[in-house]
């Protein structure tokens, strides 16, 4: 009894590996559709939420703008509503160093992108530059779009589940961009030269 009384103290989470839920998904949303597409991606980390209630939630978010900023406002919104905030993290997975990050993704003014994103760093409980690894792709890809296909190979290894905040219009992907990632869930992706990585979605080296 008193081992069992023990084991009740300890946080139902502890043992549990996290579940991962990652976004990708447009950046130039349309003003009018921000409160709608934020409810539901909070519905949809609600429901995640509601359904693991034994598990530790990470959410991964690179924090570029339209759906990946939305989507991480929508987690904090999740964690300050939860009656457990500890187990629900944000991540923030960069392709490149936050100053160079900041001047690619603000186009020339980093500063307004660095305000915009400043209250997301700030509560985010980890952000780091994801490992370079080799890419079967990479030799024909311009290094800028390497570092994006590689953040979208990175997502799409480490989630259990990836929020696409996406029109769902078929055409060209874009290196690293949510069609792309669509296209590696539905139909794997090769990890390395070797045959026998066979477009699996085998345990992750980085």
């Amino acid at each position: 009894m008193d081992m069992q009384a023990s084991r009740l103290t300890v946080a139902h989470f502890d043992c549990a590996a996290p579940f991962v839920v990652a976004v990708s998904g447009h950046r130039n949303l349309h003003p009018d559709d921000l409160p709608a597409v934020a409810d539901r991606i909070f519905e949809a980390l609600t429901l995640v939420s509601d359904s693991l209630r034994h598990c530790a939630l990470d959410f991964l978010s690179p924090l570029a703008d339209g759906a990946d900023q939305l989507f991480a406002a929508q987690v904090l919104r999740l964690r300050a509503g939860s009656p457990d905030p500890s187990r629900i993290r944000l991540l923030v997975p960069l392709p490149l160093p936050l100053p160079e990050y900041c001047a690619q993704q603000g186009q020339g003014q980093s500063s307004g992108f660095e305000q915009r994103i400043a209250p997301l760093l700030r509560q985010a409980d980890a952000v780091f530059v994801i490992p370079e690894v080799e890419l079967d792709c990479g030799a024909c890809l311009d290094a800028s779009d390497v570092q994006y296909a590689r953040l979208a190979r990175y997502l799409a290894i480490h989630a259990q589940l990836v929020v696409a905040v996406w029109d769902g219009v078929p055409g060209q992907a874009a290196p690293g961009g949510t069609l792309d990632l669509v296209q590696a869930l539905l139909g794997g992706f090769e990890r390395n030269r070797d045959k026998r990585s066979a477009r699996r979605l085998a345990s992750p080296d980085f």
